[in-house]
């Protein structure tokens, strides 16, 4: 499945930290379902990739609301770890999106 533009907004997670994810959609299940938009992943490419990596089979949701933009964000600005590059590196993808420049 293809990841919508702004999936792509946020880094993925590498490393350990992806491996825990791996470990934990195995041995637990997918806890909260992948959110799709237009056909494409809005949020949760992560645990989509985590869940190829276990051979757990992803659950789906649709996402309803009217800002999918504003969703990613919310989703992610403070759940993630980010770095300063990387929320830097967030804001100018923002920054592009919304044709600030």
């Amino acid at each position: 499945m293809n990841f919508h533009d702004f999936s792509n907004i946020f880094p993925m997670i590498e490393d350990d930290a992806f491996m825990e994810l791996v470990v934990s959609i195995h041995d637990d299940g997918l806890d909260h379902p992948i959110v799709t938009f237009e056909d494409q992943i809005l949020d949760s490419r992560n645990r989509f990739a985590a869940c190829e990596k276990a051979g757990v089979k992803p659950r789906f949701v649709e996402y309803e609301g009217d800002d999918p933009l504003g969703y990613v964000v919310r989703s992610n600005l403070h759940r993630r770890h980010l770095t300063k590059d990387q929320r830097a590196e967030v804001v100018s993808k923002l920054a592009g999106v919304k044709g600030i420049t």
